[in-house]
């Protein structure tokens, strides 16, 4: 198993053909980070919105 990760970690393929695009900042930041937060704001409404139908489905009589 060393020998494989070994082999792997020398290889011209993987880590080294990405690690450049890895840390490159977005050719179009301020849409990008506009799409981050509405999905995030989104998915946190979706998710409270479930938590509390439970709640209130638990809770009602």
């Amino acid at each position: 198993m060393v020998k494989k990760i070994e082999r792997d970690l020398g290889d011209e393929y993987g880590w080294k053909q990405v690690h450049g695009d890895v840390f490159r900042p977005a050719s179009n930041s301020l849409l990008f980070s506009a799409m981050i937060g509405a999905g995030h704001q989104l998915t946190t409404v979706v998710f409270s919105v479930i938590v509390f139908a439970i709640l209130g489905e638990l809770y009602t009589e």
